[in-house]
Order: C-alpha cells, then structure tokens, then sequence
C-alpha cells in the first residue's frame, strides 16, 4: 500500500488530490455513460446491417433499432440508479442515551449525519460508530455501497450490534470532516473507520468487503456489547485519533 491513503501530505497536496479524486470520480461516470451507449449503438447498427435480408426488409430493421433502444434505455435505467450519498439525518435517542440511527428492517442502512457532538456522546456510553467517509463524485463509494454496504449482511451485523452508523459526507467541502480524515491518515474517501468507546479506532483497508465489515463490527460489538450501552463512562473522554501511522492505517 502506497502513500496515496497513509503517508502524512501537506494541505496544499491534500487539497490537490481531493480534487483530482473529485474531477476523475465524475469523468469515470461520464466514461461509462458514454462507452456504454455507443457500444449498444453501435452493435444494434451492427445487427441492421450485417445482412442482406435485413436490408430488403425494413419492418426488420425496425425491431431490430427499436430492440437497440430498449437496451439503451435499460443501461441508461441501470446506470442512473447508481447508489447516492445517504448524508444522514439527526437520529432519536433512547431512555439510555444512546443513539438509535440503525438498520430497523428497511431497505437501506439508517445513517446518521455527521455530528461531533453526538460522535462523542455515543463513544461515552459505550457504544461504537461506524464511520464512513464518502462523496457523491467518489465513483469508488458508490460501487462499495451497492456492493458490500447497502446490502444485508451489512444491514443485519448493524441491527444486531447497535453500532451507531454515521456518514460523514464530503461531496460539498467541510473543513471539519477534512480535519478528521487528515487525523486518521487519509485526504480522500472513500474511507471507513469504528470508533471505539475506549478511545481507539479500527481503520478499515482500502479493499473491503461485506464479510470484513460484518467481521470488524462484530469484533467491535463484543468489545462493547449493546447491553453496556448508556453505562457512566469509565474512559477519558473520547478524542480525535491522532495521525494514524503503520498497522493503525488498516494496513
């Protein structure tokens, strides 16, 4: 693993390849929009015209384009319903003090919005947050939502446990967010993290999966299980995490 998510950079150069992140996550989406439908175009034109018999017949080239322009439309269907940025909203908080932003059964995972205060007051009662970096321009969240987050495994260690699920949400410039990502070794998302009640942090790899997420919260979980929650912290008081270096970059 290169510097690129570990290695400490000054903030000019932080900023810089924030917004390369940024300007190549949108040409990415671009890119697949536009090799997706000229590739159907082309094959649907392919199809028309690669025969003589097609050519005498023009109720054939007909099915044939408006065959082409199904799957066109269906790609296009597909691509556009590319995942988003869940950014969260404020979550209730239970008699015990502990917040209540999780899965509760639905479709999709129960995020809070990213809140210092409320990161630490979930930390003080002994519960854990799982922290996800993210960006709507960040092509490489997206995909890691809709193939190991937002997905059910993911959904039921999360319901289970009563990890607090927390977005933190980069697809507009926060100054603040920026300064916790800088804090864990990082300057772009997509990056994911569990803070601990005890004042450490597991950082996950770059290349995560549903299995290792479910893995690392349930490592979480039984450190700090849910029937510990709203306990009179026994800790100090929950900090930042200093520049993570080494194995504690989630190496």
């Amino acid at each position: 693993m290169g510097c690129y998510t570990t290695c400490p950079l000054s903030i000019d150069n932080a900023s810089r390849q924030q917004a390369l992140e940024r300007v190549l996550g949108t040409l990415m989406y671009d890119a697949i929009w536009i090799f997706g439908l000229a590739l159907l175009v082309l094959i649907a034109a392919w199809n028309v015209n690669r025969s003589a018999a097609f050519r005498r017949h023009r109720g054939r080239r007909l099915v044939v384009w408006a065959v082409g322009v199904a799957l066109i439309g269906g790609v296009s269907t597909l691509l556009l319903d590319a995942p988003r940025t869940d950014r969260g909203h404020r979550p209730s908080i239970g008699s015990d003090g502990t917040a209540t932003a999780r899965p509760d059964g639905g479709e999709r995972i129960d995020w809070a919005a990213f809140d210092s205060a409320l990161w630490a007051s979930a930390l003080r009662r002994n519960q854990p947050v799982f922290m996800k970096y993210t960006a709507d321009w960040c092509a490489r969240c997206m995909a890691n939502e809709r193939l190991y987050i937002e997905v059910e495994p993911t959904r039921q260690i999360l319901r289970a446990t009563r990890v607090l699920a927390m977005a933190a949400d980069m697809t507009t410039e926060n100054e603040e967010i920026a300064t916790w990502l800088a804090k864990l070794g990082r300057v772009a998302p997509p990056t994911y993290v569990i803070y601990l009640p005890d004042g450490s942090h597991d950082l996950l790899p770059d290349a995560i999966s549903s299995e290792l997420l479910v893995e690392r919260i349930a490592l979480a979980a039984k450190r700090f299980p849910a029937s510990s929650f709203g306990l009179l912290p026994t800790r100090r008081t929950p900090s930042l995490p200093k520049r993570a270096t080494g194995s504690a970059a989630g190496r």
